[in-house]
Protein backbone atom coordinates (compact mmCIF):
# COMPACT_ATOMS: atom_id res chain seq x y z
CA UNK A 1 0.00 0.00 0.00
CA UNK A 2 1.69 3.26 -0.87
CA UNK A 3 1.77 6.27 1.62
CA UNK A 4 -0.79 8.27 2.15
CA UNK A 5 -0.82 12.19 0.95
CA UNK A 6 -2.75 13.24 3.83
CA UNK A 7 -0.01 13.91 6.16
CA UNK A 8 1.40 16.30 4.74
CA UNK A 9 -1.70 18.32 4.22
CA UNK A 10 -2.73 17.69 8.03
CA UNK A 11 0.83 19.19 9.13
CA UNK A 12 0.69 22.40 7.19
CA UNK A 13 -2.78 22.91 8.87
CA UNK A 14 -1.16 22.60 12.10
CA UNK A 15 1.65 24.68 11.20
CA UNK A 16 -0.87 27.22 9.71
CA UNK A 17 -2.87 27.29 12.84
CA UNK A 18 0.20 27.08 14.82
CA UNK A 19 1.59 30.38 13.29
CA UNK A 20 -1.84 32.24 13.63
CA UNK A 21 -1.71 31.49 17.30
CA UNK A 22 1.81 32.86 17.43
CA UNK A 23 0.51 36.19 15.32
CA UNK A 24 -2.05 36.39 17.75
CA UNK A 25 -0.36 36.09 21.16
CA UNK A 26 1.98 38.77 20.18
CA UNK A 27 -0.89 41.36 19.26
CA UNK A 28 -2.54 40.20 23.01
CA UNK A 29 -0.98 43.15 25.35
CA UNK A 30 -1.57 41.29 28.25
CA UNK A 31 -3.27 37.94 29.73
CA UNK A 32 -4.06 35.89 32.56
CA UNK A 33 -5.50 32.53 33.64
CA UNK A 34 -7.11 31.48 37.40
CA UNK A 35 -9.15 28.86 38.62
CA UNK A 36 -12.48 29.96 39.22
CA UNK A 37 -13.04 29.76 43.25
CA UNK A 38 -9.76 29.68 44.74
CA UNK A 39 -7.88 32.14 42.15
CA UNK A 40 -4.74 30.05 41.76
CA UNK A 41 -2.95 31.47 38.84
CA UNK A 42 -2.62 29.20 35.88
CA UNK A 43 -1.20 31.25 33.32
CA UNK A 44 -0.33 34.96 32.76
CA UNK A 45 1.59 37.60 30.85
CA UNK A 46 1.81 41.00 31.87
CA UNK A 47 -0.69 40.29 34.18
CA UNK A 48 0.05 43.56 36.36
CA UNK A 49 0.65 46.45 33.56
CA UNK A 50 -2.39 49.09 33.20
CA UNK A 51 -4.35 49.10 30.16
CA UNK A 52 -7.60 50.22 29.23
CA UNK A 53 -10.59 47.84 29.99
CA UNK A 54 -13.27 49.39 28.19
CA UNK A 55 -16.73 47.78 28.51
CA UNK A 56 -15.06 45.02 31.18
CA UNK A 57 -16.27 48.40 33.01
CA UNK A 58 -19.41 47.26 33.16
CA UNK A 59 -18.53 44.16 35.36
CA UNK A 60 -18.31 46.34 38.29
CA UNK A 61 -21.73 47.26 37.32
CA UNK A 62 -23.31 44.03 37.10
CA UNK A 63 -21.98 42.99 40.49
CA UNK A 64 -23.89 46.17 42.14
CA UNK A 65 -26.87 45.75 40.19
CA UNK A 66 -27.10 42.02 41.66
CA UNK A 67 -26.09 43.32 45.13
CA UNK A 68 -29.01 45.76 44.67
CA UNK A 69 -31.46 43.35 44.12
CA UNK A 70 -30.27 40.73 46.60
CA UNK A 71 -30.70 43.68 49.68
CA UNK A 72 -33.81 44.58 48.24
CA UNK A 73 -33.46 47.95 46.94
CA UNK A 74 -34.66 46.99 43.66
CA UNK A 75 -36.44 44.13 41.98
CA UNK A 76 -36.11 42.30 38.25
CA UNK A 77 -39.60 44.13 37.84
CA UNK A 78 -38.39 46.80 39.13
CA UNK A 79 -39.54 49.96 36.10
CA UNK A 80 -37.58 52.87 35.70
CA UNK A 81 -37.49 56.28 33.64
CA UNK A 82 -34.80 57.08 31.25
CA UNK A 83 -32.73 60.22 31.23
CA UNK A 84 -32.47 62.71 28.88
CA UNK A 85 -28.76 62.24 28.99
CA UNK A 86 -29.14 58.14 28.67
CA UNK A 87 -31.79 58.57 25.84
CA UNK A 88 -29.07 60.98 23.97
CA UNK A 89 -26.44 58.21 24.05
CA UNK A 90 -28.93 55.38 23.01
CA UNK A 91 -29.36 57.52 20.02
CA UNK A 92 -26.20 57.52 19.10
CA UNK A 93 -25.33 54.49 17.49
CA UNK A 94 -21.58 54.64 16.89
CA UNK A 95 -21.57 54.61 20.84
CA UNK A 96 -24.96 52.11 21.73
CA UNK A 97 -27.31 50.05 20.38
CA UNK A 98 -30.33 49.19 22.27
CA UNK A 99 -32.66 52.88 21.57
CA UNK A 100 -34.01 54.07 24.88
CA UNK A 101 -37.06 56.64 24.86
CA UNK A 102 -37.57 59.01 27.54
CA UNK A 103 -42.04 58.34 27.79
CA UNK A 104 -40.96 54.92 28.27
CA UNK A 105 -39.99 53.00 30.83
CA UNK A 106 -38.31 49.71 31.42
CA UNK A 107 -37.61 46.75 33.56
CA UNK A 108 -34.21 46.49 35.61
CA UNK A 109 -34.44 42.53 33.81
CA UNK A 110 -34.76 44.58 30.03
CA UNK A 111 -31.31 46.84 30.50
CA UNK A 112 -29.55 44.30 32.60
CA UNK A 113 -30.15 41.90 29.50
CA UNK A 114 -29.10 44.51 27.61
CA UNK A 115 -25.44 45.26 29.17
CA UNK A 116 -24.58 41.48 29.84
CA UNK A 117 -25.67 40.16 26.17
CA UNK A 118 -25.23 43.77 24.04
CA UNK A 119 -22.99 45.74 25.95
CA UNK A 120 -25.10 48.56 25.94
CA UNK A 121 -23.99 51.89 26.99
CA UNK A 122 -27.20 54.12 27.80
CA UNK A 123 -28.53 50.86 29.77
CA UNK A 124 -26.07 51.13 31.89
CA UNK A 125 -26.57 54.67 32.35
CA UNK A 126 -29.64 54.55 33.02
CA UNK A 127 -29.56 52.08 35.67
CA UNK A 128 -26.70 53.47 37.34
CA UNK A 129 -28.73 56.87 37.46
CA UNK A 130 -31.38 55.36 39.21
CA UNK A 131 -30.04 53.69 41.45
CA UNK A 132 -27.00 55.54 42.44
CA UNK A 133 -28.83 58.69 42.16
CA UNK A 134 -25.92 59.89 39.81
CA UNK A 135 -23.48 58.68 37.37
CA UNK A 136 -20.79 60.15 39.92
CA UNK A 137 -22.47 58.23 42.81
CA UNK A 138 -22.64 55.11 40.79
CA UNK A 139 -18.52 55.76 40.26
CA UNK A 140 -18.27 56.12 44.37
CA UNK A 141 -20.02 52.91 44.10
CA UNK A 142 -17.95 51.01 42.24
CA UNK A 143 -14.87 52.27 43.40
CA UNK A 144 -15.53 51.10 46.89
CA UNK A 145 -16.47 47.89 45.46
CA UNK A 146 -12.79 47.80 43.69
CA UNK A 147 -11.29 49.29 47.27
CA UNK A 148 -13.13 46.09 48.90
CA UNK A 149 -11.16 43.67 46.40
CA UNK A 150 -8.12 45.17 47.47
CA UNK A 151 -8.17 46.61 43.77
CA UNK A 152 -5.59 49.48 43.89
CA UNK A 153 -4.81 50.21 40.11
CA UNK A 154 -8.15 51.02 38.65
CA UNK A 155 -8.81 54.69 37.21
CA UNK A 156 -12.69 54.77 37.13
CA UNK A 157 -13.88 57.68 35.61
CA UNK A 158 -17.91 56.75 33.74
CA UNK A 159 -20.31 53.99 34.35
CA UNK A 160 -19.95 52.76 30.23
CA UNK A 161 -16.19 51.96 29.72
CA UNK A 162 -16.22 54.67 27.11
CA UNK A 163 -13.21 57.12 26.59
CA UNK A 164 -13.89 60.35 28.40
CA UNK A 165 -14.77 62.85 25.07
CA UNK A 166 -18.15 60.81 24.84
CA UNK A 167 -19.66 61.96 28.12
CA UNK A 168 -20.36 65.30 25.91
CA UNK A 169 -21.36 67.95 28.59
CA UNK A 170 -21.00 65.52 31.88
CA UNK A 171 -17.61 64.24 30.98
CA UNK A 172 -15.97 63.67 33.61
CA UNK A 173 -13.52 66.93 34.52
CA UNK A 174 -11.38 65.59 36.37
CA UNK A 175 -9.65 63.76 32.67
CA UNK A 176 -8.94 64.43 29.34
CA UNK A 177 -11.06 63.70 26.46
CA UNK A 178 -8.85 60.42 25.71
CA UNK A 179 -8.48 59.26 29.28
CA UNK A 180 -10.84 55.59 29.81
CA UNK A 181 -11.16 53.70 32.85
CA UNK A 182 -8.15 51.34 33.24
CA UNK A 183 -6.65 48.28 35.60
CA UNK A 184 -4.54 45.50 34.84
CA UNK A 185 -5.59 42.13 33.87
CA UNK A 186 -5.28 40.62 37.39
CA UNK A 187 -7.93 42.99 38.73
CA UNK A 188 -9.92 42.23 36.18
CA UNK A 189 -10.00 38.60 37.12
CA UNK A 190 -10.26 39.31 40.48
CA UNK A 191 -13.33 41.41 39.21
CA UNK A 192 -14.38 38.15 37.18
CA UNK A 193 -13.88 35.78 39.94
CA UNK A 194 -16.39 37.73 42.64
CA UNK A 195 -18.80 38.33 40.16
CA UNK A 196 -19.63 34.64 39.19
CA UNK A 197 -18.65 33.31 42.78
CA UNK A 198 -21.11 35.51 44.55
CA UNK A 199 -23.49 35.72 41.44
CA UNK A 200 -23.36 31.93 39.24
CA UNK A 201 -26.62 33.78 37.82
CA UNK A 202 -24.61 36.25 35.51
CA UNK A 203 -23.79 33.44 33.25
CA UNK A 204 -27.69 32.51 32.68
CA UNK A 205 -27.65 36.02 31.05
CA UNK A 206 -23.95 36.14 29.58
CA UNK A 207 -24.02 33.28 28.16
CA UNK A 208 -27.14 33.87 25.61
CA UNK A 209 -25.72 33.91 22.01
CA UNK A 210 -28.44 36.06 20.95
CA UNK A 211 -32.03 37.83 22.16
CA UNK A 212 -34.45 40.46 20.84
CA UNK A 213 -35.16 43.58 23.51
CA UNK A 214 -38.24 44.71 23.93
CA UNK A 215 -39.86 42.11 21.07
CA UNK A 216 -43.48 43.53 21.21
CA UNK A 217 -42.64 47.28 21.81
CA UNK A 218 -41.19 49.93 21.12
CA UNK A 219 -37.13 49.96 19.92
CA UNK A 220 -37.39 46.13 19.15
CA UNK A 221 -33.86 45.10 19.00
CA UNK A 222 -31.98 42.08 18.07
CA UNK A 223 -28.60 41.75 20.62
CA UNK A 224 -26.30 39.33 19.16
CA UNK A 225 -23.84 38.57 21.57
CA UNK A 226 -20.02 40.01 20.81
CA UNK A 227 -18.23 37.02 22.91
CA UNK A 228 -17.78 35.03 19.69
CA UNK A 229 -16.56 32.13 21.87
CA UNK A 230 -20.19 30.88 22.74
CA UNK A 231 -21.88 27.56 21.19
CA UNK A 232 -22.90 28.84 18.13
CA UNK A 233 -20.84 32.03 16.89
CA UNK A 234 -17.51 32.39 15.30
CA UNK A 235 -14.81 31.12 17.85
CA UNK A 236 -17.14 28.89 19.46
CA UNK A 237 -15.33 26.80 22.43
CA UNK A 238 -17.14 23.70 24.37
CA UNK A 239 -17.55 24.82 27.61
CA UNK A 240 -17.61 28.47 27.26
CA UNK A 241 -20.12 29.80 29.40
CA UNK A 242 -19.21 33.97 29.49
CA UNK A 243 -18.31 36.67 30.37
CA UNK A 244 -17.66 40.21 28.96
CA UNK A 245 -15.44 41.73 26.08
CA UNK A 246 -14.50 45.26 25.30
CA UNK A 247 -13.13 47.44 22.93
CA UNK A 248 -12.23 50.73 22.34
CA UNK A 249 -9.70 52.68 19.52
CA UNK A 250 -6.87 53.29 22.36
CA UNK A 251 -7.33 50.02 24.51
CA UNK A 252 -8.13 47.88 21.42
CA UNK A 253 -9.99 44.35 22.15
CA UNK A 254 -10.16 42.79 25.24
CA UNK A 255 -12.33 39.87 26.52
CA UNK A 256 -12.92 37.96 30.16
CA UNK A 257 -14.03 34.29 29.69
CA UNK A 258 -15.27 31.63 31.68
CA UNK A 259 -15.57 28.25 30.78
CA UNK A 260 -15.87 24.82 32.46
CA UNK A 261 -15.30 21.46 31.79
CA UNK A 262 -15.28 18.19 33.63
CA UNK A 263 -15.93 20.14 36.61
CA UNK A 264 -13.16 22.17 36.48
CA UNK A 265 -14.08 25.84 36.59
CA UNK A 266 -11.52 29.00 34.91
CA UNK A 267 -11.45 32.42 34.58
CA UNK A 268 -9.22 33.81 31.94
CA UNK A 269 -8.55 37.79 30.55
CA UNK A 270 -7.18 38.78 27.40
CA UNK A 271 -6.23 42.77 26.91
CA UNK A 272 -5.02 44.88 24.38
CA UNK A 273 -5.59 42.98 20.92
CA UNK A 274 -5.07 45.75 18.07
CA UNK A 275 -6.49 42.46 15.40
CA UNK A 276 -9.98 42.36 17.51
CA UNK A 277 -10.65 38.48 16.45
CA UNK A 278 -6.65 37.99 17.90
CA UNK A 279 -8.48 38.00 21.62
CA UNK A 280 -10.89 35.21 20.93
CA UNK A 281 -7.91 33.10 19.27
CA UNK A 282 -5.17 33.49 22.26
CA UNK A 283 -8.14 32.73 24.36
CA UNK A 284 -9.16 29.47 22.82
CA UNK A 285 -5.50 28.63 22.88
CA UNK A 286 -5.08 29.07 26.79
CA UNK A 287 -8.15 26.94 27.11
CA UNK A 288 -6.48 24.26 25.22
CA UNK A 289 -3.51 24.24 27.36
CA UNK A 290 -5.42 24.94 30.65
CA UNK A 291 -7.82 21.83 30.00
CA UNK A 292 -5.11 19.83 28.84
CA UNK A 293 -2.42 20.61 31.64
CA UNK A 294 -4.63 21.21 34.56
CA UNK A 295 -7.67 19.28 36.37
CA UNK A 296 -9.80 20.39 39.47
CA UNK A 297 -10.25 18.65 42.64
CA UNK A 298 -12.16 19.16 45.20
CA UNK A 299 -10.28 19.47 48.45
CA UNK A 300 -13.37 20.53 51.25
CA UNK A 301 -16.52 22.14 50.86
CA UNK A 302 -18.45 24.11 53.71
CA UNK A 303 -19.14 22.58 56.89
CA UNK A 304 -17.14 19.26 55.88
CA UNK A 305 -14.33 17.99 58.25
CA UNK A 306 -10.82 18.86 57.13
CA UNK A 307 -9.43 15.45 56.58
CA UNK A 308 -4.98 14.91 56.70
CA UNK A 309 -4.75 17.91 59.13
CA UNK A 310 -3.77 16.92 63.00
CA UNK A 311 -5.68 17.87 65.63
CA UNK A 312 -5.25 21.80 66.03
CA UNK A 313 -4.10 21.95 70.02
CA UNK A 314 -6.25 23.90 72.52
CA UNK A 315 -5.43 26.05 75.22
CA UNK A 316 -7.68 26.45 78.32
CA UNK A 317 -10.53 24.66 77.27
CA UNK A 318 -12.56 21.80 78.46
CA UNK A 319 -11.03 19.62 75.44
CA UNK A 320 -7.61 20.07 74.69
CA UNK A 321 -7.36 19.88 70.57
CA UNK A 322 -9.90 20.67 68.38
CA UNK A 323 -11.07 20.00 65.24
CA UNK A 324 -12.19 22.28 62.20
CA UNK A 325 -14.69 22.49 59.17
CA UNK A 326 -14.32 24.23 56.26
CA UNK A 327 -16.13 27.95 55.93
CA UNK A 328 -16.30 27.70 52.07
CA UNK A 329 -14.84 25.09 49.18
CA UNK A 330 -11.83 25.06 48.05
CA UNK A 331 -10.81 23.23 44.48
CA UNK A 332 -6.92 22.97 43.92
CA UNK A 333 -6.19 23.64 40.25
CA UNK A 334 -3.35 21.03 39.75
CA UNK A 335 -1.40 18.85 37.25
CA UNK A 336 -3.09 16.03 35.84
CA UNK A 337 -2.75 12.91 37.89
CA UNK A 338 -2.24 14.42 41.43
CA UNK A 339 -3.53 12.82 44.12
CA UNK A 340 -5.02 14.30 46.91
CA UNK A 341 -2.69 12.96 49.50
CA UNK A 342 0.00 15.26 47.88
CA UNK A 343 -2.02 18.48 49.24
CA UNK A 344 -0.45 19.73 52.00
CA UNK A 345 -3.13 21.43 54.49
CA UNK A 346 -1.86 24.07 57.31
CA UNK A 347 -3.75 26.09 59.62
CA UNK A 348 -3.04 29.26 61.44
CA UNK A 349 -4.80 30.94 64.28
CA UNK A 350 -7.00 34.20 63.98
CA UNK A 351 -4.98 36.48 65.90
CA UNK A 352 -7.56 37.35 68.31
CA UNK A 353 -8.05 33.44 69.15
CA UNK A 354 -4.15 33.12 69.78
CA UNK A 355 -2.34 32.87 72.73
CA UNK A 356 1.71 34.51 73.59
CA UNK A 357 2.75 30.92 72.02
CA UNK A 358 1.06 30.73 69.37
CA UNK A 359 -2.02 27.93 70.10
CA UNK A 360 -5.89 29.20 70.07
CA UNK A 361 -7.65 29.69 73.21
CA UNK A 362 -10.85 29.05 74.35
CA UNK A 363 -14.24 29.09 74.55
CA UNK A 364 -14.89 27.97 71.11
CA UNK A 365 -18.16 27.62 69.12
CA UNK A 366 -19.28 25.68 66.45
CA UNK A 367 -19.05 27.06 63.01
CA UNK A 368 -17.36 30.26 64.65
CA UNK A 369 -14.53 30.92 62.22
CA UNK A 370 -11.27 30.41 64.53
CA UNK A 371 -8.28 30.77 61.64
CA UNK A 372 -7.49 29.66 58.40
CA UNK A 373 -7.02 26.98 56.21
CA UNK A 374 -3.87 27.13 53.86
CA UNK A 375 -3.32 24.75 50.53
CA UNK A 376 0.03 23.43 49.07
CA UNK A 377 0.06 21.48 46.00
CA UNK A 378 2.17 20.07 43.14
CA UNK A 379 3.04 22.36 40.58
CA UNK A 380 4.15 25.30 39.19
CA UNK A 381 3.27 27.83 42.26
CA UNK A 382 2.52 31.18 40.53
CA UNK A 383 0.93 32.75 43.44
CA UNK A 384 -2.98 33.94 43.69
CA UNK A 385 -4.73 36.60 42.06
CA UNK A 386 -5.38 38.45 44.99
CA UNK A 387 -1.48 38.59 45.88
CA UNK A 388 -1.39 35.78 48.45
CA UNK A 389 0.96 32.62 47.92
CA UNK A 390 -0.87 30.12 49.40
CA UNK A 391 -4.97 29.30 48.72
CA UNK A 392 -6.76 29.62 51.87
CA UNK A 393 -10.49 29.53 53.12
CA UNK A 394 -11.97 30.00 56.83
CA UNK A 395 -11.54 27.38 59.35
CA UNK A 396 -14.92 27.21 61.48
CA UNK A 397 -14.78 25.30 64.93
CA UNK A 398 -16.05 21.74 64.49
CA UNK A 399 -18.01 21.91 67.95
CA UNK A 400 -18.06 24.07 70.86
CA UNK A 401 -15.39 24.10 73.69
CA UNK A 402 -16.04 25.72 77.17
CA UNK A 403 -13.66 27.22 78.92
CA UNK A 404 -11.89 25.27 81.15
CA UNK A 405 -12.49 25.67 85.22
CA UNK A 406 -10.40 25.22 88.24
CA UNK A 407 -11.78 20.99 88.79
CA UNK A 408 -11.26 20.88 85.21
CA UNK A 409 -7.51 21.96 84.97
CA UNK A 410 -6.75 19.96 88.41
CA UNK A 411 -7.88 16.67 86.87
CA UNK A 412 -5.53 17.99 83.98
CA UNK A 413 -2.82 18.31 86.18
CA UNK A 414 -3.42 15.43 88.17
CA UNK A 415 -3.53 13.79 85.01
CA UNK A 416 -0.02 15.34 83.78
CA UNK A 417 1.64 14.58 87.43
CA UNK A 418 0.75 10.86 87.29
CA UNK A 419 1.96 10.25 83.63
CA UNK A 420 5.47 11.87 84.62
CA UNK A 421 5.39 9.94 87.54
CA UNK A 422 5.06 6.96 85.20
CA UNK A 423 7.25 7.61 82.65
CA UNK A 424 10.04 8.32 85.70
CA UNK A 425 9.24 4.65 86.70
CA UNK A 426 9.58 3.50 83.42
CA UNK A 427 12.44 4.93 82.92
CA UNK A 428 14.04 3.48 86.29
CA UNK A 429 13.06 0.06 85.49
CA UNK A 430 14.48 0.36 81.92
CA UNK A 431 17.90 1.81 83.18
CA UNK A 432 17.79 -1.14 85.55
CA UNK A 433 16.96 -3.89 82.92
CA UNK A 434 19.82 -2.71 80.92
CA UNK A 435 22.27 -3.08 83.57
CA UNK A 436 21.30 -6.59 84.11
CA UNK A 437 21.73 -7.41 80.67
CA UNK A 438 25.08 -5.94 80.73
CA UNK A 439 26.00 -8.07 83.26
CA UNK A 440 24.74 -11.58 82.03
CA UNK A 441 25.35 -10.63 78.32
CA UNK A 442 29.26 -11.95 77.34
CA UNK A 443 31.28 -9.42 75.68
CA UNK A 444 32.07 -9.81 72.20
CA UNK A 445 35.73 -10.79 71.65
CA UNK A 446 37.89 -8.12 70.02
Amino acid sequence: VGATTVTPAIYAQDDAKAKEEATAIQDVQSYIAIEQTSGKILMQNNQDEVRGIASMSKMISQYLILEAIKKGEITWETKIPISARANQLSANYNLSNVPLWPNEKYTIKELFDAISIYSANAATLAIAEYIGGSEANWIERMEAKLNQWGIKDATIINVTGLPNKYGGSEKNPAFGDEDENSMSARSVAIIAKNLVNDFPEILKVSSIPTQTFRPNGLGTTKMDNFNYLLPGLLFEYEGVTGLKTGTSESSGASITTTATRNGFSVIVVSMGSKEPLNRFKVTRHLLDELFKKYEGLIVGSPAKSVQNLAPIPLEGGTEETLSVDYGKPFVAAVPKGTALSQIKIGFTPLDELKTEDGKLKAPVQAGQTVGTLTFEMPGENLGYVDGKNHGTVEALAAYDVEQSNVVTESVRGAKGFVGQVVQQIQNFFGNVWSEIQNVFTPTASK
